[in-house]
């Protein structure tokens, strides 16, 4: 997969594995992200949702799109639609979900069947599967 999307090889993969709804805060792994890029040359982001949402969805690509060509990274991204994503967690190094509205998100339940790290908020589902010591982020921190 690495070799289909032409991302290196040695890349620390993060990625998000989610719909691409306002819910969904791609935006905020992206602003995350714009300032990795900057200090590890090695970091990569990939985005797996799905295209059947439509109008809201294509400008929201298109505004993730924008802002990481604007900053010279593009290279450094991927955006993989209608891809599986079984797929695409072999390669993932970091598991992400950063999501207004979760019930039991079956993505962290996958993250965690690949052991990966997985970086998320506090909505309950995370928490009844991560448990309770699990360093959540609450929206309050910088």
């Amino acid at each position: 997969m690495k070799a289909k999307y032409k991302i290196p090889v040695d890349s620390l993969v993060i990625g998000m594995i989610a719909h691409f709804r306002a819910e969904k805060r791609q935006e905020v792994l992206v602003n995350a992200c714009l300032n990795l890029f900057e200090k590890y040359p090695k970091v990569h982001l990939v985005f797996v949702g799905n295209e059947e949402y439509g109008s809201f969805m294509d400008s929201e690509v298109i505004i993730i799109k924008d802002k990481v060509e604007q900053r010279g990274f593009s290279n450094r991204m991927t955006i993989a639609h209608d891809t599986n994503s079984s797929d695409v967690l072999p390669i993932l190094d970091i598991g992400v979900l950063l999501s207004n509205n979760e019930g039991m998100p079956n993505v962290i339940m996958e993250y965690m069947a690949y052991e990966l790290p997985v970086v998320t908020n506090d909505h309950a589902g995370c928490v009844t599967l991560l448990g309770e010591d699990y360093p959540y982020y609450t929206g309050n921190e910088p």
